[in-house]
C-alpha cells in the first residue's frame, strides 16, 4: 500500500496511476474470481 501511495502522489494523484498500480499489485493479480449466478433482467430491474 505504501508503495502505491508514493506513486500516486509522485504522479499527482493520477486516477491512470491508481488503476495501474492496483493493476499490478500482488493481491489483485493473486484473485481468483467467484462464479456469479446471472440473474435474468427483468429480475434486476425490479430492484
Amino acid at each position: 500500500m505504501q508503495k502505491i501511495t508514493e506513486r500516486l502522489e509522485a504522479s499527482g494523484y493520477g486516477f491512470q496511476t491508481l488503476v495501474s498500480e492496483v493493476v499490478k499489485s500482488l493481491p489483485f493479480q493473486s484473485r481468483r474470481g467467484e462464479a456469479v449466478a446471472a440473474v435474468p433482467a427483468s429480475t434486476s430491474a425490479q430492484r
